[in-house]
């Protein structure tokens, strides 16, 4: 799945889309199996998910496959992500693309059952990160090798509890269920 999609945007855009400023490590192809390998260990697929941190949106185009509808926010509007969607016709993501202090009021009406945090990775934009997407119970954390990622994780498990269900390089599933 990821394969046929990654070489789709390439073939349409470039292989630039997928580097960053624009793209992330999880498009790299050695990453994919890493990804894949996580998604298939999470149960149940969530129905309707928030993601934090879009940026081109070819994680969202993963996502669109797997969950019957993704709301996805970001604070930089990069276009190269409606190009994306409209390659694949997904019509089953919401995005907002706004001021940061804008994101948790829109996020504080939507109702979800599971999140996704890649936005920025320092440990104060994540707990906010994980403030706005807590309730829902379950969340999957991108960039785990990060310090910042890691000790804003084991902050939300020692004052919310839960546990890491899934732990890798790259990412983090949290639960409290």
């Amino acid at each position: 799945m990821l394969e046929q999609i990654r070489q789709r945007i390439i073939d349409t855009f470039g292989e630039e889309v997928l580097k960053k400023p624009f793209g992330s490590i999880v498009h790299i192809p050695e990453f994919e199996e890493e990804f894949l390998s996580v998604l298939a260990k999470i149960s149940p697929v969530p129905n309707v998910m928030v993601e934090i941190g879009t940026c081109s949106g070819v994680s969202t185009t993963y996502f669109s496959q797997w969950a019957s509808h993704i709301s996805t926010y970001d604070i930089k509007n990069v276009k190269i992500k409606y190009k994306i969607w409209e390659l694949f016709n997904l019509k089953n993501i919401s995005c907002c693309s706004v001021q940061s202090d804008i994101i948790p009021k829109l996020i504080a009406n939507e109702k979800f059952d599971f999140a996704f945090v890649d936005g920025a990775h320092d440990y104060e934009s994540v707990v906010k990160d994980i403030a706005m997407v807590k309730r829902c119970r379950r969340i999957l954390f991108h960039d785990y090798y990060s310090l910042e990622v890691q000790k804003a994780v084991n902050s939300l498990i020692a004052t919310d509890g839960g546990k890491l269900k899934i732990e890798t390089n790259n990412f983090a599933y949290w639960e409290k269920i």
